[in-house]
């Protein structure tokens, strides 16, 4: 009887660690400019605030789309994973115009980054990134966690299902970059929806 109530546990066990961690993302990532300037303002939030969660949604291993959520400092709620990952996927269909069938997973918890990468252990101050860093020091940081430069991982991805490629070239990291500020002053309540879809129109015009 012991040894079946030990069997349910374990399973029990690693069907919660599993779950734990389905939302955190795993496999290769390179970041781009962009991305990283999103993350820099994630890291360094408006006083009173503190950073929740980083996403990133990836395509052939590198970053199309980041996005993030701060929380009140003392007073930080649980997030809806779920939600926030539809809600990312969601916003990059927007900007592409596509169906895109792969999920935003987590990039960061607070300012520790924990996709694995076979690099990155996820944990402690090896993967911790600090508010007072520049952005050149955050950067050296990435590329030692194997997120920048041509330094890989040991873990293969799945070829991502996607419904057209994306054109990848400077001109649409910028946009991405403005659209995704445009977003936040919107998010934020600083713009109304009918000045974001103008503005965004002009970026794309």
């Amino acid at each position: 009887m012991k040894n079946v109530l030990g069997i349910i546990f374990f399973i029990l066990f690693c069907n919660l660690a599993s779950a734990a961690d389905k939302y955190e993302g795993a496999g290769e990532l390179k970041l781009g400019d962009p991305d990283i300037n999103v993350f820099m303002d994630y890291i360094k939030p408006p006083a009173g605030q503190v950073p929740m969660i980083f996403l990133v949604l990836s395509e052939n291993g590198k970053a199309i789309w980041s996005t993030y959520w701060y929380c009140p400092e003392g007073n930080c709620q649980t997030l809806n994973k779920n939600r926030a990952s539809i809600m990312c996927t969601q916003d990059a269909e927007k900007f592409y115009e596509r169906t895109i069938t792969e999920e935003c997973k987590i990039f960061a918890r607070r300012r520790t980054i924990v996709w694995k990468n076979g690099i990155n252990t996820g944990k402690g101050k090896v993967s911790r990134v600090k508010s007072r860093w520049k952005k050149n020091e955050v950067m050296a940081k990435l590329e030692e966690l194997g997120f920048l430069g041509n330094s890989t991982s040991s873990i293969d991805t799945t070829k991502p299902k996607i419904t057209e490629k994306k054109k990848e070239n400077k001109k649409s990291d910028d946009i991405a970059s403005q659209i995704n500020s445009l977003k936040k002053l919107l998010d934020d309540g600083v713009i109304s929806k009918e000045e974001f879809k103008k503005a965004k129109k002009k970026i794309l015009n």
